[in-house]
């Protein structure tokens, strides 16, 4: 089996990961009618074909470029009679047909670039090209006789003729699959007339593509040097039991307007800081506000000093402003999770020896600014409770709204949930302080069943709420095992975790023992739950099917919490990960109880816990729910939810809704 296939469609030709909705550049609280959907196929040997396709939203709809609707509401898979934006015919339902792959430039004027020389990806000792002698055999792992062949085919040469015709010199028109990433949108240009947009993607055979989302080009590509040697496996494409990896992390891109112009130009700052997920333990960042000259600012692993422990990096990191003592200005930081500890992998609870860490480093050096983390590596913060994995970023917030970080939360694969105040002004290394708000798993159990290995992969969900009388910060977390997505022995939950030591400051001594499972209220069997304001919080056992779990973050607009959740089918032997039932959930932030009539019952009456959610006829794994609005009612959707709509941007003027409540700070 293959334990980490999140989105397996059985029977069908591709299946597609979240797909990308961008916001306009010129209103941030407006989306693009632009829909960016990247595909792959799972298959039996090394090189799982993927590719990126584009769509558009029209009319509460994804339509392609005729204007037909993408998706069969009967099946919820593509139809196979549709043509993407990009496509010169019909490539329906097909991920090897269509889309950024057919699009890829002649193997002798494409640009693919790789790390040997300097930052300057562009320059010449970075070309992956035939010329460059600092791209040797060795560095590619082969034989001086192998190199230039090796080399004409990681630009796009058909040297293993894919599709038979003889002609071993044309464009294969390949690209790897982007198992976990979703693609990511950067406008350039200084007016609605000359903005020129490119889409980011990151795909297991080890590429960074760039790709024009007008024509679906490629641009530039880029190769890490650590992933150069594993070209050859990727051309000779055995059969492999085991899926493999390269380019596997969630993709962050970090823009501000210098210039005081809504596109990307020279003189702003543009990052794309992302991870290799289960590909490896490294970090890169890359200086892209030169669309045509990509530069490697940075790049950490777990060899460089300070990173010792650094586990896969799935995560694309959060990034803040924070200011730490002798700052002139604050600075724009990379709040970094320790990643994952792929021993997390076998079942039962377990500590982990990588991964169990926080990171805090400046976003223009990588320079380790502050960590936290077990005893031995020299963390700036001792916490000697920190001994599972974190894979997921952490929820980053400013709650006095003067743009710099205060409260960070972060759940860990031991079911902990983690708080963290920022001191800013101060010195290094007494720059935050933090420990256990609550373990909801086994983490802290003497003797551990296995039903209680509860495991957090997802970023929490924060908002404020105030519930009639008590205000609070709700940290809204759903357990489930991503290593294993067919695992029913979890008894996993939906948690809602109160804090409500909202504005102060918690110093270490101040953390008690961590609040428990038995102590949050189980709203499970009870439509109309009452949970008192002075309640720890509520948990809501996920008990509709056996194995059912959180695979995704949850998302609070206004009232209420939107969540999907994953179950594995129930036939026996059963090897593919999108064989299951998914459903999503919509419960009052405050209680967990149904607001709307969703199981499409007639009767009369009050709601039931069946109201709770809706079984969706989504093929794969379900990813979280996105929004859509209207921002003028007439003009597009908008897409505003959570912490990050409050406080607006400036400029931002129509169709903002609060989507939490947001009480005064007490004076």
């Amino acid at each position: 089996a293959l334990t980490d296939l999140l989105a397996g469609i059985e029977g069908r030709a591709g299946t597609f990961v979240a797909p990308s909705i961008p916001p306009a550049s010129f209103n941030r609280a407006a989306s693009q009618r632009d829909v960016f959907v990247a595909l792959f196929e799972p298959v039996t040997t090394a090189h799982w074909p993927g590719t990126l396709k584009k769509y558009s939203f029209e009319g509460g709809q994804l339509v392609d470029r005729l204007g037909a609707g993408v998706i069969d509401p009967l099946t919820g898979f593509f139809k196979n009679n549709i043509t993407s934006f990009w496509s010169a015919s019909v490539d329906g339902d097909r991920v090897t047909a269509g889309g950024a792959a057919e699009r890829l430039p002649p193997p002798a004027t494409r640009r693919i670039f790789t790390d040997i020389d300097g930052a300057a990806l562009s320059s010449s000792g970075n070309r992956v090209a035939t010329d460059n002698p600092q791209l040797t055999a060795a560095r590619l792992g082969v034989t001086e006789a192998q190199r230039d062949a090796l080399i004409n085919w990681i630009r796009g040469a058909d040297l293993v003729d894919l599709d038979n015709d003889g002609d071993l010199a044309e464009s294969r028109r390949q690209m790897g699959d982007p198992l976990h990433v979703r693609p990511v949108v950067l406008d350039y240009g200084s007016t609605a007339e000359n903005l020129q947009k490119i889409v980011f993607i990151a795909t297991n055979d080890g590429f960074l593509h760039a790709i024009d989302a007008a024509t679906g080009t490629e641009l530039w590509a880029y190769l890490p040097g650590r992933l150069l040697a594993r070209q050859n496996e990727l051309l000779l494409d055995p059969l492999s039991p085991a899926k493999r990896y390269g380019l596997d992390g969630e993709l962050r891109l970090v823009t501000r307007n210098l210039d005081g112009e809504p596109g990307i130009s020279t003189a702003d700052e543009a990052f794309l800081v992302f991870g290799m997920g289960r590909g490896g333990n490294a970090v890169f960042a890359l200086d892209v506000r030169d669309p045509g000259a990509p530069e490697l600012r940075w790049l950490v692993d777990s060899a460089t000093p300070g990173m010792e422990g650094l586990g896969q990096t799935w995560a694309a990191p959060a990034i803040a402003r924070i200011r730490i003592e002798g700052d002139s200005t604050p600075r724009s930081v990379v709040m970094l999770s320790g990643g994952y500890d792929d021993a997390q992998d076998n079942d039962g609870y377990r500590v982990d020896n990588a991964g169990n860490a926080l990171f805090i480093l400046d976003l223009a050096t990588g320079i380790r600014l502050w960590s936290a983390g077990a005893e031995g590596l020299g963390h700036d913060l001792v916490l000697e409770d920190m001994t599972n994995s974190i894979p997921a970023a952490p929820k980053v917030i400013d709650l006095t709204g003067d743009g710099l970080a205060d409260r960070l939360y972060v759940g860990d694969t031991g079911g902990r949930l983690w708080r963290f105040d920022i001191l800013n002004g101060n010195p290094r290394r007494s720059l935050a302080t933090g420990g256990v708000l609550a373990s909801l798993g086994a983490a802290d159990l003497a003797e551990p069943p296995p039903r209680a290995a509860r495991r957090f992969y997802v970023t929490p969900d924060v908002v404020f709420v105030n519930c009639i009388r008590g205000t609070f910060l709700a940290i809204n977390i759903g357990s489930g095992f991503r290593g294993h997505p067919l695992d029913t022995t979890i008894e996993d939950a939906f948690f809602s975790v109160r804090d409500p030591n909202v504005y102060g400051v918690l110093r270490n001594s101040d953390y008690g023992p961590p609040i428990r499972t038995s102590d949050l209220q189980d709203i499970t069997d009870t439509p109309d739950a009452v949970v008192p304001d002075d309640a720890a919080g509520w948990r809501l056992r996920l008990a509709e099917d056996a194995g059912e779990k959180v695979l995704a973050p949850s998302t609070t607009l206004e009232r209420s919490v939107f969540f999907t959740s994953f179950a594995p089918s129930r036939r026996p032997g059963s090897c593919a990960g999108g064989v299951g039932t998914n459903r999503s959930y919509q419960v009052d932030a405050c209680n967990g109880r149904p607001i709307n009539n969703l199981d499409g019952s007639t009767e009369s009456g009050p709601l039931t816990i069946d109201d709770r959610y809706t079984t969706l006829n989504q093929a794969g794994i379900a990813p979280a729910s996105t929004f859509l609005f209207s921002a003028d009612g007439a003009s597009g959707p908008t897409r505003c939810v959570g912490l990050e709509c409050f406080p607006p941007e400036p400029g931002a003027t129509t169709g903002l809704r609060r989507t939490f409540w947001y009480p005064e700070p007490a004076r």
